[in-house]
């Protein structure tokens, strides 16, 4: 949660892979959404179009806060209109059209990834990260450790959480 503020580009690898179009807490890319610089960062490092949009992970409970005619939605597969009032305050998760891409974390969702998103939400007053898949533009999601190692190398993402650990290159 600390590197998400720091402005870290924070790769997570976590348990079995998903399955389906979106990546859901076990393979992804976090950044903080409150910074549109970092959704330009994460489209330039991932080899796609700056203008691309990019989903969040959103505490469940938040979730109200942030958008207009909120309801669950743990898939990624609705959009929601950005509240006007919350539009600035979280630039990089906000379509050209005021809208936003939302997996919603329920409060009894295991593991760590839940447990991160609060603890940023208890660090900064945000609820909801910036969420990509863990991958490069036109490349499937990683499947293995080393696959994931790769993009710390490649310099995709500043880090990578992989189990309860954290690797990162030293410079």
């Amino acid at each position: 949660a600390q590197q998400l503020l720091d402005g870290k580009i924070i790769g997570w690898f976590q348990g079995p892979e998903e399955y389906g179009p979106r990546s859901l807490g076990n393979r992804c890319i976090l950044a903080d959404a409150r910074s549109v610089a970092n959704r330009e960062e994460i489209n330039r490092r991932k080899g796609r179009e700056l203008w691309i949009p990019l989903g969040v992970s959103c505490l469940e409970e938040c979730g109200a806060g942030y958008f207009e005619r909120w309801q669950p939605t743990p898939f990624m597969t609705r959009t929601f209109s950005v509240r006007g009032d919350q539009q600035q305050l979280i630039p990089a998760a906000v379509h050209a059209d005021g809208t936003c891409r939302v997996q919603s974390l329920a409060p009894h969702a295991p593991g760590l990834f839940r447990k991160t998103v609060e603890c940023y939400y208890g660090l900064c007053g945000t609820g909801l990260v910036l969420n990509s898949s863990l991958n490069r533009h036109s490349e499937p999601i990683v499947h293995r450790p080393a696959e994931a190692m790769e993009l710390v190398l490649q310099e995709v993402i500043d880090e990578l959480v992989i189990g309860d650990g954290i690797i990162k290159i030293k410079t």
